[in-house]
């Protein structure tokens, strides 16, 4: 049985009031860049972008092992209050995390996931003039994730059991 290619594309509008408005856009190609991959792009488009590109190719072998490539950006403002609840300082988080991680499918329902992750971090002081500098972080760490699977159907599942438990380790 081989499985053929199939797309899928979902949209959505959110709103709230940290966010304000914005698009919700993905979509997911599987066995588009070889067979037993899975290309996942979603974004959100609005005042606090976020993109996300997920890739994971699977073999054949039994228990299936395969490779999984994950490069993400996001932009945050967060906002600090003081003792009396006004804004003290006002920051612009933006973010980049790169992931690189070896899969086996344990069995049809079970997802066994190890590798490494690398993250870059930029601050900004909006609203005042601060007289220190924000660092920039950078790290590296080392994660393994265990995901369960059993939905009768992947859109709108009605019996079945979705988990996700994972690790992390942060160097530096």
């Amino acid at each position: 049985i081989v499985e053929q290619p199939f797309t899928i594309y979902k949209f959505g509008i959110n709103y709230n009031n940290y966010f304000n408005a914005s698009l919700l856009v993905n979509g997911t190609y599987r066995n588009l860049l070889g067979e037993g991959s899975r290309l996942l792009l979603s974004g959100k488009l609005g005042s606090h972008p976020e993109f996300m590109v997920d890739y994971t190719i699977f073999t054949n072998w039994k228990p299936s092992v395969g490779l999984r490539l994950k490069a993400q950006y996001y932009n945050i403002d967060e906002i600090y209050y003081g003792i009396t609840d006004s804004v003290n300082v006002d920051i612009s988080n933006n973010s980049f995390v790169g992931l690189a991680g070896f899969a086996s499918s344990i069995s049809n329902s079970v997802l066994f996931t190890l590798g490494a992750k690398v993250f870059y971090r930029t601050l900004n002081s909006k609203n005042v003039d601060l007289s220190f500098s924000i660092p920039k972080s950078t790290g590296f760490s080392l994660f393994s994730s265990l995901n369960i699977d059993t939905y009768d159907r992947n859109i709108y599942p009605t019996n079945g059991l979705f988990l996700t438990m994972s690790g992390e380790y942060v160097f530096g």
